[in-house]
């Protein structure tokens, strides 16, 4: 695929095309190239060659159609999920990850907490601190209003705990008490028989209420 894309001269003029094609194209172009990207460490190199093809594809995030953004923010998070070599490029797009945690879209609020989280598996960038991702994540974990997203925002966390200065910013914002009452809530739920689909939600709450505790003790 990598050789289709790359064209008749080796220089992706394939692939740009595609990317400046239609809302469609682009969407299956970034779905594409994000399988590529999370099997291949060769693609990914070739791709840090283009910085054309990479503004492509972030412009590709602020598209007004809701399928090539979910598309484009799932493909940030298939450069970072196996290996770092487009950290750097991924890492300068926080801010409009952070921006994507407020998407109307479910799945691309999905997408940018995942991102996120890749981000944070590797480092703790001052830029996560700055742009306070652990904060944000943890408001979404508490408050978004899809079980999916709260779920992954709290597996992040839990993965951010291994950072004293993540675990340090959580605790400057209560976040045992937050989650204590995120849990009474969603217990509340489902003592009523009101949405099933929490229990999910409730066993990564509880196991990361006792990672804070234990690690308090």
């Amino acid at each position: 695929i990598s050789y289709i894309l790359s064209g008749p001269k080796n220089d992706y003029d394939v692939l740009k095309r595609a990317l400046s094609g239609s809302n469609l194209t682009k969407a299956k172009c970034c779905f594409l190239m994000g399988h590529m990207t999370k099997s291949s460490r060769s693609f990914c190199t070739t791709l840090k060659t283009h910085p054309d093809i990479l503004d492509q594809l972030r412009q590709c995030c602020f598209e007004e159609d809701s399928h090539v953004r979910k598309m484009a923010f799932f493909l940030l998070g298939n450069f970072i999920s196996t290996n770092e070599i487009l950290y750097e490029y991924v890492d300068e797009l926080t801010p409009f990850l952070v921006q994507a945690l407020n998407d109307t879209i479910s799945k691309i609020r999905s997408h940018a907490v995942n991102t996120l989280g890749f981000l944070a598996r590797y480092r703790l960038s001052e830029r996560l601190i700055e742009l306070k991702v652990p904060e944000k994540l943890l408001d979404v974990a508490c408050h978004d209003t899809h079980v999916t997203v709260q779920e992954f925002a709290l597996r992040v966390l839990k993965q951010m705990l291994k950072y004293e200065q993540a675990k340090e910013i959580l605790q400057e914002c209560n976040v045992t008490d937050k989650l204590s009452n995120l849990l009474s809530n969603l217990c509340t739920q489902v003592e009523n028989n009101q949405y099933s689909e929490v229990d999910g939600l409730v066993d990564e709450c509880e196991q990361l209420l006792s990672m804070l505790i234990e690690q308090c003790t």
